[in-house]
């Protein structure tokens, strides 16, 4: 019984060995604009990340946002684009570029152990 235990306690543990830790959580950014004379029927804004719509905000006095984005390694583009009751979508504001330098992925596996 004890062999068994044991058996699979090694198990367990060889395939945490193989499992990648390493990924981290799509970072958190924080965002924040302002509207000169908004319409009064604007509903919200579109926020863009290298050119593809992440969120939504259906709030129209909002002026900020922070939340978990996936980003590229390198140069980043952020656009906010207001819409109305209709959701008729007014032009991006000019882009904001930003660097984001990503932490290493891959899996890394210790192949040897030697204690003397």
């Amino acid at each position: 019984m004890r062999k068994n235990i044991l058996a699979t306690l090694i198990i367990c543990i060889c395939a945490l060995a193989l499992v990648d830790f390493s990924r981290a959580a799509d970072p958190s950014i924080y965002i924040a604009w302002t509207y000169e004379n908004p319409p009064t029927d604007l509903a919200g804004y579109h926020l863009y990340v290298n050119d593809v719509q992440v969120q939504d905000f259906d709030v129209p006095t909002a002026v900020s946002w922070s939340g978990p984005v996936v980003l590229v390694n390198g140069e980043n583009t952020f656009e906010i684009s207001p819409y109305d009751d209709s959701g008729q979508e007014g032009s991006r504001g000019d882009p904001y570029v930003k660097a984001f330098d990503a932490p290493p992925t891959g899996i890394v596996v210790i192949t040897n152990v030697t204690i003397n």
